[in-house]
């Protein structure tokens, strides 16, 4: 029973210290004053694949941002699309020469990151001093140019926005509030000046940061090719930033299906288990959550509901003062639901995870962490 209330406890605390930091420690790296004369060169970079039904949204947010036209270029790679995506950004780029796009072909070798072997090559065409990346599922604010590069201070390296899920739905208001949580925990760490990770559909790098680190090419055979660059980055000395603020709130698109979502997060997981073991560890905690208490229900119920009553609450607070960082309002009645949701959801991740199948992400198979042992 003791060792029972203490885990309980701690992991209590944990989300109680995640709320403190965000009310009364949390960084702003937002800049009231946009100087245009003393703007930046910036290019802005897209990778899509089979993207017919995102590409109007994203390209249209693309259209609509606010930076001089003279100190910015887009570069939009094709990664051998099946479908109308070559033809929709063929259309797109017609009369503006300030938009470049390339469709490849027959570019990535089994095993290698599709998207960042795009990205590697689009990246080589441009003379910019600040690359900016999003996602073809993805529609920037028109402000988000302005308010990353006004947040970016050279040591950094690179500075990762902040990204909400669409909610049309009560599966995507599930994901959007996890996407809160997770990004929270990150916004922590990444104020305590470490790098846990980064987002690749809301993401700032300076070029000379850039070329330090090797580029994309240095980590092409991973799934998560922002985590992995933000990593060798941090190893190299310098330290990206998270930035939160309502003009940097990109909107991604939902997963419409369970088995989407877990595509999805067995590619983040496997990337997620490159982190030091202490991240690791400090995963494997948050998951532990849930067992011990449905062990403390068979043994000593009105103890772990209570505890559960706390958490919840807890955890609530702490989402709901990060998502406001980015002006934006949680349901009270989706955060009670989001226990039930996160319990499933969690751990179907550890199991499909575990389960011996290879990584699938945009029609590619990337190999599963069993079949080094094979010999493959």
């Amino acid at each position: 029973m003791i060792f029972l209330g203490i885990g309980i406890l701690f992991l209590v605390l944990q989300d109680a210290i995640l709320w403190w930091r965000i009310v009364y420690r949390f960084r702003d790296h937002s800049r009231s004053v946009y100087r245009i004369e003393k703007l930046p060169t910036i290019s802005v970079f897209l990778a899509a694949r089979n993207e017919q039904d995102n590409l109007p949204g994203c390209l249209q947010a693309l259209d609509e941002l606010r930076y001089p036209r003279d100190k910015i270029t887009f570069y939009v790679g094709d990664d051998g699309s099946t479908d109308r995506s070559p033809e929709i950004l063929s259309r797109w780029v017609q009369g503006k020469s300030q938009c470049k796009v390339r469709i490849f072909q027959d570019l990535v070798r089994p095993g290698q990151n599709g998207k960042a072997r795009v990205l590697a090559e689009l990246i080589k065409e441009s003379n910019a001093a600040i690359y900016l990346f999003t996602d073809a599922d993805c529609r920037v604010p028109r402000d988000w140019a302005l308010e990353m590069v006004a947040a970016f201070r050279s040591e950094y390296g690179l500075c990762t926005g902040v990204t909400k899920v669409g909610d049309r739905h009560w599966f995507g208001r599930m994901q959007a509030i996890e996407w809160w949580l997770s990004l929270g925990i990150v916004k922590v760490v990444a104020d305590f000046g470490v790098c846990l990770t980064a987002m690749g559909n809301n993401m700032l790098i300076s070029a000379e940061a850039y070329r330090k680190v090797g580029g994309f090419e240095a980590v092409w055979t991973s799934v998560t090719e922002d985590l992995a660059i933000s990593e060798r980055l941090f190893q190299i000395g310098f330290r990206p930033i998270h930035h939160v603020s309502k003009a940097c709130l990109v909107e991604t698109n939902g997963i419409e299906t369970f088995a989407g979502l877990m595509r999805q997060r067995k590619r983040w997981a496997k990337g997620a288990m490159s982190l030091s073991w202490y991240w690791v560890l400090l995963l494997a905690c948050q998951m532990a959550f849930f067992p011990l208490i449905l062990i403390g229900l068979f043994f000593f119920p009105l103890l772990s509901l209570s505890g559960w009553v706390i958490k919840i609450t807890v955890q609530a607070l702490f989402i709901r003062a990060f998502a406001s960082k980015a002006e934006t309002k949680i349901s009270i009645f989706d955060l009670i639901f989001f226990e039930s949701y996160y319990l499933f959801s969690s751990w179907a991740t550890l199991l499909y995870y575990i389960w011996p199948s290879p990584v699938k992400w945009k029609n590619r198979s990337y190999g599963s962490w069993w079949l080094p042992f094979l010999g493959i």
